[in-house]
């Protein structure tokens, strides 16, 4: 069977299955993708989702109508598709919950963030979905920044605990009415799955290819507010907000890899500046949210 060669997240992957959102790279793979079958279920989960398990090492996604997903170890992902499935609806859940599995194992941090590259370094644009993530990730591209990663980040440590963040895919998400406000041509986008008005936007020469150190986490949220909150994130509230800005944190439930993600929790708080950021409900504010980012990066240099 063809094979394709990718790379994402400072890993090399081989691939039974096209994946155009991904850089194409060639080099021994860290990642095998298969088409095939495996077993109905974990001999050992430790966790029980609707519908997923997760063990140590071992997690299964099952989709109706779409797939079934098996990773293990962090280097082996099966899916075995559905008949009649929509190949997009494979690729938009392999590239987001199973991958977001499989950097689990392979213990990075996997923070549900999006992330630009500036001068001071990575800045992570973090918060729940609906928060603004990727509107003001893409509105930063427009001002000429490069983007690493949209919607989810993943976060490794040198030597001396420093934290890096190494580039994802060459895409952003962004809904119809946010694509409107940004003047973003979707025309001839590819919307993320059959009736939702939401598209798969190509990057280009606004990717970053780049792995930067990170030097800060802005999270997003929002309230029925008339002005933006802004505020920095100190001391154990820094943990408590990256674990709860963590992506598919319950994919982590119970597994050995637990406990590693919260001593990283430890090292990116000492190391990486946070902030909150709580936008009014409903309200495009991203002008005024780039200009309050921007000045506090430039209080960095003072």
């Amino acid at each position: 069977m063809k094979s394709y060669n990718y790379k994402a997240y400072g890993l090399n992957i081989q691939s039974e299955i096209e994946l155009p959102e991904l850089v194409p790279y060639q080099g021994k793979p860290d990642i095998n993708i298969k088409i095939g079958k495996f077993k109905e279920k974990l001999d050992n989960p430790v966790k029980k989702g609707i519908r997923f398990e997760v063990a140590d090492k071992e997690f299964i996604l099952r989709l109706d109508n779409i797939a079934r997903f098996y990773a293990k170890d962090g280097e082996e992902i099966i899916i075995e598709p559905c008949k009649n499935c929509d190949m997009d609806d494979v690729r938009l859940f392999l590239l987001g919950s199973v991958f977001g599995a499989v950097l689990h194992q392979r213990e990075h941090f996997v923070l549900h963030a999006s992330t630009i590259e500036t001068p001071m370094g990575a800045i992570c644009i973090s918060g729940p979905s609906g928060a603004g993530k990727s509107t003001l990730t893409k509105s930063f591209s427009n001002k000429g920044y490069k983007i690493l990663c949209d919607d989810v980040t993943s976060i490794t440590f040198d030597g001396e605990g420093n934290p890096f963040v190494s580039p994802g895919f060459d895409k952003i998400k962004l809904w119809e009415d946010s694509a409107k406000y940004l003047n973003q041509d979707i025309e001839n986008a590819q919307k993320i799955r059959k009736g939702i008005q939401k598209y798969n936007i190509k990057l280009g020469e606004s990717f970053s290819g780049t792995s930067m150190p990170l030097s800060a986490v802005f999270v997003l949220g929002t309230n029925s507010i008339e002005e933006i909150i802004f505020r920095k994130i100190e001391s154990f509230h820094k943990i408590q907000a990256l674990i709860n800005n963590t992506y598919r944190i319950n994919f982590l439930s119970g597994t050995e890899s637990r406990e590693t993600h919260l001593k990283q929790c430890g090292k990116i708080s000492k190391k990486v500046k946070m902030y909150g950021m709580i936008r009014p409900r409903n309200t495009f504010v991203v002008d005024r949210m780039m200009e309050i980012i921007e000045s506090e990066m430039a209080s960095w240099q003072a």
